[in-house]
């Protein structure tokens, strides 16, 4: 299994994002560890946040996650695919900010060996939640607005997806209305 975390969580900015791959030796019992940085501020006052991972059954992963470029003042999200053998792949942005603001990232596996991210996105003021399909090589298509999100006049937070056995996904959300709360999900067919 793979675990991502944010190294120097103290620092705001300068920090970096971490993965950890633990195996079990077929051979021994024996579970091992190996540690990679997935990725790292470049310049002073750069922020990298929010990692989610999900793994490939051939031992590939895919590391999705808030990248803030202070020159800019834009936040992207972006994504590495790290093979089975641990070699990276080159860093993806899947959302440059525009139109789209980006935030709180969660990435599934699909059966066909593309990912699905997630994140938070404004438009026209509306908090919706945005997917976007990729595989190793990059984004498929454009990012959309998860159906009942975009432009409803609530917030919709807290969301995550996964992947089901059939091909296809659930993206599950909190819709804040007021002082009231409810949980929405839409499937999605393979």
């Amino acid at each position: 299994f793979v675990v991502t975390f944010l190294d120097s969580p103290s620092q705001e900015t300068d920090n970096s994002i971490r993965a950890t791959v633990w195996q079990t030796s077929q051979d021994t019992g024996v579970l091992t560890a190996t540690s990679s940085t997935i990725t790292t501020t470049p310049d002073a006052g750069d922020i990298v946040r929010l990692p989610s991972v999900a793994a490939l059954d051939d031992g590939s992963y895919m590391v999705v996650y808030d990248f803030f470029d202070a020159s800019l003042n834009e936040l992207t999200v972006r994504a590495r695919h790290v093979d089975a053998n641990g070699e990276q792949g080159p860093e993806m942005t899947l959302i440059d900010g525009a139109p789209f603001s980006a935030g709180f990232t969660d990435v599934t596996a699909l059966e066909n060996g593309s990912f699905v991210a997630i994140y938070h996105g404004f438009v026209s003021g509306d908090l919706g939640i945005v997917q976007q399909i990729f595989d190793a090589a990059g984004p498929v298509g454009f990012p959309s607005f998860v159906a009942d999100t975009a432009l409803n006049g609530v917030a919709d937070v807290d969301a995550s997806v996964i992947g089901l056995a059939d091909g296809g996904y659930v993206i599950a959300w909190n819709e804040l209305a007021g002082s009231s709360s409810n949980i929405k999900f839409q499937i999605y067919e393979s």
